[in-house]
This record gives structure tokens, sequence and C-alpha cells, in this order.
């Protein structure tokens, strides 16, 4: 059962595309992979992340309990070792790596593009992170369809079923101009522009995908820990998933809490 949650959570409808934005828990990217080369054996998957600090930075910080527990044991090790990790360091980087990504042929290969198999899933991770100072609208467009593009490329060349996850934190947050003045910079998600006029990127992007989930953070209370920081606040997540063209209301709802444990590790109830 495919899953953005650690077992025995709940599992995740097939899905051809899903977009998750909001405050994701950090490892559910991971327990999406794991979970989904775990029901393939001989199947591989792409990490496409916009920070290696970032993405490592946040898995330590949240110390997911069963990954702690489990993700040395042969089974899981031998999932993650056919997961293959990219780190572009800008839109740039990422739509070339997008363009150059193939199935080995027998005639061009690239040690970082060319690939012994299709993926079954491709995951892009926090795109919204890549995005320069002079970003519009269609900046962050042209990197969801230039990733569904490499998708359909590389199910085209192995005729195989590639489904693809985009996590995006920020997404919901994020406010762009519809186009900018030349000359002029802002901040990505700054409200003022050229025109005066700036659109929430979310509402767009969704229609892209089949599947889409949104997830609200709340913080409930603080636990008292034995060793410092003596007091670590207990979140309470609530991931919203809808099919976009079918339903305008959620097709599921999972509410959970993330609590620490002994071993100041995030474990998972579920409500």
């Amino acid at each position: 059962m495919v899953s953005v949650f650690p077992p025995p959570g709940p599992g995740l409808p097939a899905f051809r595309s899903l977009l998750i934005y909001g405050p994701y828990h950090p490892s559910a990217p991971v327990h999406l992979i794991l979970s989904s080369l775990a029901q393939e054996p001989t199947s591989k998957s792409i990490l496409i992340s916009s920070s290696r600090s970032s993405l490592k930075t946040a898995l330590v910080e949240h110390n997911d309990n069963w990954i702690s527990m489990h993700g040395s044991s042969g089974k899981v090790s031998g999932c993650a070792s056919r997961c293959e990790i990219l780190y572009p360091p800008s839109t740039a980087h990422l739509v070339t790596l997008l363009s150059m990504l193939h199935e080995y042929g027998g005639t061009y290969y690239h040690w970082k593009t060319t690939l012994d198999v299709a993926p079954s899933l491709m995951v892009l991770h926090e795109p919204s992170a890549l995005l320069p100072n002079t970003s519009t609208v269609s900046t962050y467009l042209s990197l969801i369809t230039h990733t569904m593009s490499a998708v359909q490329s590389l199910a085209a060349q192995s005729s195989t079923r590639i489904a693809l996850a985009v996590f995006d934190s920020g997404l919901h947050e994020l406010k762009l101009p519809i186009v900018r003045l030349p000359n002029q910079e802002a901040a990505p998600g700054d409200a003022s522009d050229a025109t005066g006029r700036t659109e929430s990127v979310v509402r767009l992007v969704e229609g892209y995908f089949e599947w889409v989930g949104h997830v609200e953070e709340h913080i409930l209370e603080l636990m008292p820990t034995q060793s410092p920081p003596y007091e670590t606040p207990l979140v309470q997540r609530e991931l919203s998933l809808w099919r976009t063209r079918y339903a305008e209301d959620p097709e599921f709802v999972w509410k959970w809490s993330e609590g620490m444990g002994e071993a100041r590790e995030t474990v998972f109830q579920f409500l």
C-alpha cells in the first residue's frame, strides 16, 4: 500500500499525478518512495530535491520514529538503494536535468541522467525553493510542465507507467506577479510588482494534477521531556485529499498528532 505515512498509516488512492502542499511532515516523501518501491521489487524511483542540506536538516530534526527503527533493516535499505536522488541548484539546472533524463538504449550515456530502467515514481520536492527573484507565475508553472513532460517522455521510452508526486510546503502562501517589468527584482512571493497584480499560484497549479492534498498544522500544547529542550510542542496535522476534476469536497481527510517519544523521535498517532 502506497502511503505518505509510516506503517500502518492509511494508504493513498492510486494516482498518476499527486500534489501535496502545506506544512506536511518532512518524512512524507520518504514514506511515499519506500512504500512504492516495496510494492514493486524491481522498480526504481527518482527524488529531485531543491536542496540536499535542507532535506537532510528537515529529516534529522523531524526524527521519524519508524525510519529510526526500520531504516537500517535489509528490506528498507534495499528499497532505499533503488531511489536516485538529484539536487539541481537552480530552475535552469532543473529544466536541463529533466530534459536529459532517459533510459539507456545502447548509445548515449551520461552518468547522472542515463537510467538503466525508467522509474515507477518521480518525486519533485520543494520546487518553489528554487525560484529566482525575478520569478513570475509562469516560472513556477513551467517547472511543473517540464517535470510532467519528462515523466511522459520516460514512460514513452520504456512503456512503463510512471507516477508523479510534487511536495511543496510553501505553495499555499506563494503569490507571484503575472508579469514583471525588466530590471525589476523582488523576493519570490512578494506581493508588490510593477503591474500591481499578483496571483496565488496554488489554485493555478492544482488543475495540472489528478489528486491534490492540502496539509494544515496546529501546535496544541507543550510536552515535558527528559533532556533539553525541556518542552516539545505537540503538532497536530490534517491532510485533506481530493480528486481535482471529480469532487469539490475532499474524498479523504486524515488527522494525526506528532509527539516526541522517549528517544526524542517523532511518533505518529492517528485521530
